[in-house]
């Protein structure tokens, strides 16, 4: 090999090298099951329902696992923004009212992931976690609050029909923002007076837009003849893209 073959092979590998490393892969996420002590703990500090049991809580992280599986493998095309971008984007781009978005960051330990609903352009309606409050932040705020860590990403899904959008965002805001409504994890998907992110995401569809919306639905057990009869489940973030008629749009990541 002569000295010009050598240093052209140099400079290919080289180059393959820098592209391998600034491209992130996105392995399916092994997620984690809250410990029997930290479930307890939930429980005593009111955010995990006593109708809850643990083994709830070890399927809900077994079906977090199987439907981020199935998003992963869906994820035909996404948009990566660099640091400058992002800063110029708020991180996330403009919304539409009643896109969904799902991230894979949480404040909970061991609480799988977080979703929200965009009530407008600029703002995304969700509830944080224990002690909080549902509540509007805009797209930067959420993106600092839920981007912590080099694997983070946050998904935007869009209704298949805008009206559906906004009539679940509509709904969401008419329900709950200024309701003194604190975030529990409960059984109970058609209850107001408690929730927990994913489940505002999916009653705004549910009450909001109508069956029309959904994919599928649940039904916990023999004899269900109505879909609005959905006592008895706990609906995951990962889990929405599966239930309602809902289209990624884009994803963003470090």
């Amino acid at each position: 090999m002569n000295k010009l073959t050598s240093k052209i092979m140099t400079l290919i590998l080289s180059i393959i090298m820098v592209l391998s490393m600034s491209v992130p892969t996105f392995a399916a996420e092994k997620i984690k099951v809250m410990s029997y002590a930290d479930f307890l703990k939930g429980q005593d500090e009111g955010y995990i329902g006593y109708d809850i049991t643990y083994e709830d809580m070890i399927k809900l992280a077994e079906d977090s696992e199987k439907f981020l599986e199935m998003m992963e493998e869906s994820d035909a095309f996404y948009l990566k923004y660099d640091l400058q971008a992002a800063k110029g984007d708020k991180g996330i781009p403009e919304l539409a009212k009643g896109d969904v978005v799902i991230t894979n960051g949480t404040t909970i330990p061991d609480i799988p992931g977080h979703a929200g609903i965009a009530v407008g352009s600029d703002e995304i309606f969700s509830i944080d976690g224990k002690n909080c409050l549902p509540a509007r932040k805009d797209r930067k705020t959420f993106y600092n609050d839920y981007m912590q860590n080099w694997d983070s990403w946050i998904k935007v899904y869009s209704p298949t029909k805008a009206k559906w959008g906004k009539n679940a965002a509509n709904w969401a805001l008419d329900t709950y923002e200024g309701a003194a409504v604190k975030y529990h994890i409960n059984s109970d998907i058609e209850d107001t007076s408690k929730t927990y992110c994913s489940k505002i995401v999916y009653q705004a569809y549910k009450y909001g837009a109508g069956k029309a919306a959904f994919n599928s639905y649940h039904r916990p057990y023999v004899g269900v003849s109505s879909y609005y009869d959905m006592d008895g489940i706990i609906v995951a973030p990962y889990s929405l893209p599966t239930y309602l008629k809902i289209e990624q749009i884009v994803k963003v990541v470090k």
